[in-house]
């Protein structure tokens, strides 16, 4: 839907909305048993309930294609009135798995908030002969 992606482009509040109602739609088509908090103020998006009655707080991030790479966000940025005042690492207290679609292809992934990198993580697409410190996409799609 390339009509979609370049509306989306120009609005990155309705990219996050949408990214949100499809990833959450995502683990429901899976199984999981979906919550959303009622307010804003969690370092959280929504809540599932895995296959072994575990209630997960999962942070969704839009993620991007980019030179063999997906990549995708796991700090966030803190703003007051729009203007920007730091950046935050997310940690086990906060979160406990970051869910990441990736819109050029309609993919989902998860990792464990533990298994990421600070600021942003690269997950590889293609095998390449390295295999220290590399985090192949494959391992880590949502199914």
């Amino acid at each position: 839907d390339s009509a979609l992606l370049l509306t989306m482009k120009k609005n990155t509040s309705k990219v996050g909305s949408t990214m949100m109602l499809k990833t959450m739609s995502k683990f429901s088509e899976l199984g999981y048993i979906v919550l959303t908090p009622l307010t804003e103020s969690t370092k959280f998006d929504f809540v599932v309930l895995d296959e072994n009655n575990t209630f997960l707080k999962v942070q969704a991030k839009t993620g991007k294609l980019c030179n063999g790479y997906v990549l995708f966000k796991t700090s966030t940025v803190i703003t007051n009135g729009g203007k920007y005042v730091k950046t935050e690492q997310y940690d086990s207290n906060d979160v406990d798995l970051f869910a990441i679609w990736i819109p050029e292809t309609d993919q989902y992934y998860k990792m464990k908030v533990n298994e990421v990198s600070k600021s942003s993580q690269r997950l590889r697409l293609t095998k390449i002969n390295k295999t220290v410190g590399i985090k192949y996409a494959e391992n880590y799609l949502l199914k």
